[in-house]
């Protein structure tokens, strides 16, 4: 039946809309919705799911003849609870009359095929008697919207019915239905004309659809999985396509191109350190590593990709990362984009991912190349874009959470520049942040430091517009008192008297001093001066020295920055003490917990800001806080030794922030470069322990990291090296050589030098199957050289200290793993340029069948450790001699002729040792004397680097060759 249409309109109702305090799990949202009084207002809460804001047209076609008076439009908050929908008014006083839509009076939701934005709800006889009996709307968010209602309305039927049901929508074109209520409210709905402002698909293209995105893809794709609302999609086209021709190649089938794009779901901007995703280049590595199946697969590209469409206007950010994977078997493009600072609140982020491959073999065959895989994969990421065009935001929802600084220093930046946008609000943020920067500018000032004399004056300036009226005496306040008196207590949203503070508001007033000082790191860190004046320019200051005046004023303010605190405790951060008072009083110095289980709860978890932290860090401010002083002399004193030691008490800090969860990834990146840069690791013992839990759990970037800086830690240090065993480094180094990932792989090896150097650590190694992964990461990579030599350069080295154990040399050269010879031959060969397949990165020029060029340096290195692992593996076995004199000998001869090789000492060292063990058998003699040994001796008699250790060898092998040669 028809609609009856309402006796008043729903628009001057003033019933109280629900409960808002679960509206969204946004505090700032919350807090503007209170302070309008609504909650107030509400006898009960109703738990609410989403929150849109739609444009709702209202037409009662009851009336003989429509008019436009008769249609009603208007902007609405559109709510969906778990029980109900709720239709709040756009100034959020309250709902509209009969704004409460219970789901069992909903009919069908109509989606109009022919907009992007507009769907209608048709509501049964049972709706609220104030509203017709369908509704237009058109949101911005339209899938998500009724992604959200789907879900809601299901769930509640299924609990009210006990029943599975099925959410009635139908898709259909509204422009269709020839009814004159409905093209009245399609006129008044304000909306441009269907496809109006739409960018049409290139010429060869078409437009597809993954959840609330677009993107266009070329007409030769068949889409291979159909669902609807699905987060992946799938897509297939002949080989052809790369081509150009008719894409056959290699056993006669012809090659597909698969093409996939995924949708991950938003991820609020607070929770991606605490994830380790704060970087889009993180989430690439976790795609790669997801993607490699073998030791084999290497990269071609990892580098930052910039997106050149915006197809719909969109105001929020994009940052991308692309890389391009090559296997035996696939070669796989692969770019990976973050939509940052989704509108309409500018909180949230969301990751995509678009993968392209094909058969290597494809490439190989020279048809095409990697570079028109990946411009396949750039369509797809160039013209992703959201379905809404120009989809706006909530200025005021934006501006309370900016004015309650719930934002990090990068939006803060971004909003400035993109949405001119800053923080301010009653607690004029603004304007205390314009005192303190320049506060401390005219500290700088003073004494002379400041290189740009007008920033002073420039803030002063700043103040007077800011300030509401004329107040003598804002520029002359001390930016320690701004930042721990003025701004202790937001202007709003807590008991003016703090006798009435509950736990609750205390905790919550500790959290708005936390987040004051990281918006005042932001002030200082050039978010109001530029480059002029940075944070960086005051830690300088402080690490260079200055007036101890000065010094003390700075410090505390870093100190208040920084804003070191526990997680439990209800105090303030104190205001009048250092950062050297804050280390200590909090434990810093102290060694870290050893494990997560002696780390206790949550509430000992040691919290600051971030960003202040990291510059701290990397400018050196911590490392002259606790130097390091070297051994005691005889005199009992402990002497300054090098800058770059490290002391115990900044290695137990270095700790502590690699233990804490509330380090950023690239925080933990810096405390480990910190160790890797260390010139004396003495001390590294203390740093064992963390740096392993980092690699264990850490993810592939900060593990690679950690590795490194064990390497360095470990490098000639007995007691590291011990404690790296004694804590559990055995099942991490197996673990990560299992991920196939190249630098990790690279830097355990590198690793693995140095804790297999002595006897019992070598058999402990043995035990654990260390001899089987690293043949196996041979037998996979040796065929990749130009790709893999610095592993393998490693790998080489590590298997010839475990060729130190009899057992293990036995087990290599036995004729199941006669392999391990063949491959390192392979790979000496490739090398020397003897294989041109694979051809070494380097040409060799050839000077002749008697002399050669010089090596190149990563062949002379990758080489050398070659020569010295075919040495420990052919010591005792005869046969072993034989394959390898046969193979090498007369390289090696050849290569010692060339006076500029000699200059790679290792690499001749290990070549004359080599030759001197080879040189046991008259057929290997006889290979040396047909290599024209003379005139390679003559050189090497001549040459000037020869230690005594290579002469004396020298002489070894010529005493030899005078044994076998005829008399």
């Amino acid at each position: 039946p028809p609609p009856s249409p309402p006796h008043t309109s729903p628009f001057s109702s003033h019933a109280p809309p629900p409960s808002i305090s679960e509206m969204s799990t946004d505090a700032a949202l919350r807090q503007v919705l209170s302070e309008q009084g609504i909650s107030k207002k509400l006898p009960n809460k109703v738990e609410l799911r989403y929150v849109d804001l739609c444009t709702v047209v209202l037409a009662f076609p009851a009336v003989p003849k429509v008019s436009e008076a008769e249609v009603r439009t208007r902007k609405v908050y559109l709510c969906v609870g778990k029980y109900a929908l709720w239709l709040i008014r756009h100034d959020l006083q309250c709902t509209i009359r009969g704004g409460e839509i219970k789901y069992q009076s909903l009919e069908k939701i109509v989606v109009d095929t022919d907009s992007r934005t507009r769907a209608m709800i048709v509501l049964s006889g049972h709706r609220p008697e104030e509203l017709p009996a369908r509704l237009l709307i058109s949101s911005e968010s339209r899938f998500n919207l009724l992604e959200h209602l789907a879900v809601c309305f299901v769930t509640e039927a299924m609990i009210r019915t006990a029943q599975v049901v099925k959410f009635p929508q139908e898709h259909l074109r509204l422009d269709s239905v020839r009814e004159p209520w409905l093209l009245a409210a399609l006129s008044g709905a304000g909306a441009p004309p269907p496809g109006g402002r739409e960018v049409l698909p290139f010429r060869g293209c078409r437009q597809l659809q993954i959840k609330d995105y677009l993107f266009f893809i070329r007409n030769e794709f068949e889409v291979s999985t159909t669902s609807s609302g699905s987060s992946v999609l799938a897509l297939t086209a002949p080989a052809s396509l790369l081509t150009g021709g008719s894409g056959w190649f290699g056993g006669g089938g012809q090659g597909t191109v698969e093409l996939s794009v995924h949708v991950y779901q938003p991820v609020p901007l607070s929770h991606l350190v605490r994830i380790g995703r704060d970087h889009i280049r993180w989430v690439a590595l976790e795609y790669k590593q997801a993607l490699v199946s073998s030791p084999t697969c290497y990269v071609m590209v990892n580098q930052a990709y910039l997106k050149k469409m915006n197809l719909a206007n969109d105001i929020a950010a994009w940052v991308c990362w692309e890389f391009i994977l090559k296997e035996k078997e696939y070669t796989s493009c692969v770019v990976v984009l973050r939509r940052q600072y989704i509108p309409p609140l500018m909180d949230r982020v969301q990751d995509f991912a678009v993968v392209a491959r094909c058969r290597t073999e494809l490439f190989n065959s020279g048809k095409c190349t990697e570079e028109d895989l990946m411009h396949q994969a750039h369509l797809v990421a160039d013209t992703l874009g959201p379905e809404a065009e120009h989809v706006s935001l909530y200025p005021s929802v934006v501006q309370a959470k900016l004015d309650a600084l719930l934002y990090d220093e990068e939006a803060y930046a971004w909003m400035k520049t993109r949405l001119r946008m800053e923080p301010d609000g009653t607690t004029k943020l603004l304007m205390y942040g314009w005192i303190f920067v320049g506060g401390v500018a005219r500290i700088l000032l003073s004494e002379g430091l400041l290189g740009h004399f007008e920033l002073a004056h420039e803030a002063e300036k700043q103040v007077h517009r800011l300030s509401e009226r004329e107040e003598q005496g804002l520029n002359e306040l001390d930016p320690l008192y701004i930042a721990t008196r003025v701004l202790a207590c937001p202007a709003e949203g807590l008991p003016e008297n703090r006798a009435h503070y509950d736990q609750e508001d205390w905790a919550a007033e500790r959290a708005w001093q936390a987040r004051v000082a990281q918006y005042l790191t932001y002030c200082l860190d050039g978010g109001l001066f530029g480059k002029r004046l940075t944070f960086s320019d005051i830690v300088d200051i402080l690490t260079t020295g200055c007036a101890a005046e000065v010094a003390a004023k700075l410090d505390r303010l870093v100190a208040f920055l920084l804003h070191l605190r526990r997680a439990g405790c209800s105090q303030p951060v104190p205001g009048d003490v250092s950062v050297q008072a804050r280390l200590l009083a909090l434990g810093l110095t102290a060694p870290p917990p050893a494990s997560p289980a002696e780390a206790g709860d949550g509430e000992a978890e040691i919290l600051f800001t971030d960003r202040a932290m990291l510059l701290l860090l990397e400018r050196g401010y911590f490392r002259k806080l606790m130097p390091y002083r070297g051994k005691e002399g005889l005199s009992g004193r402990q002497e300054l030794s090098k800058d770059g030691g490290l002391s115990v008490h900044y290695a137990n800090f270095l700790g502590h922030l690699l233990q804490s969860s509330h380090s950023s990834t690239t925080l933990k990146a810096a405390a480990c470069r910190q160790a890797i840069a260390a010139q004396d690791a003495e001390q590294g013992a203390a740093l064992c322990a963390p740096l392993l839990q980092v690699m264990a759990h850490g993810g592939l970037f900060l593990a690679t990291y950690a590795c490194a800086a064990l390497v360095n830690l470990s490098q000639a240090q007995d007691t590291v090296k011990s404690c790296l065993m004694d804590g559990g480094v055995v099942e991490v180094v197996l673990q990560q050589l299992a991920s196939n990932d190249s630098d990790l792989t690279l830097y355990s090896l590198m690793l693995l030098v140095h804790l297999t150097k002595l006897t019992h650590h070598r058999h402990r190694w043995m035990q654990a199957g260390l001899v089987d992964v690293l043949v196996n990461i041979l037998t996979s990579t040796y065929g990749v050289l130009q790709y893999k030599h610095r592993i393998i350069t490693e790998l080489c080295s590590v298997l010839g200290q475990m060729c130190n154990h009899e057992e293990t040399r036995e087990k290599l050269c036995d004729l199941g793993q006669s392999q391990v010879i063949e491959c390192l031959l392979h790979v000496f060969e490739t090398a020397e340029g003897v294989r041109r397949e694979p051809p070494w990165s380097e040409a060799r020029p050839s000077l002749g069948d008697e002399q050669w060029g010089p090596l190149p340096a990563a062949a002379a290195k990758v080489t050398s450790k070659v020569l010295f692992t075919l040495k420990q593996l052919a010591a005792n076995t005869p046969s072993a001699k034989e394959l390898i004199g046969r193979r090498a000998i007369w390289h090696i001869v050849l290569d010692l002729r060339c006076e500029a090789n000699l200059e790679h000492l290792d690499w001749a060292l290990n070549a004359i040792t080599l030759l001197v063990l080879l040189a046991v058998s008259r057929r290997n003699v006889d290979l040396i004397l047909d290599a024209n040994w003379p005139e390679t001796l003559r050189v090497l008699s001549g040459a000037e680097g020869c230690g005594e250790t290579m002469r004396h060898r020298i002489a070894q092998i010529e005493e030899r060759v005078a044994d076998f040669a005829p008399s």
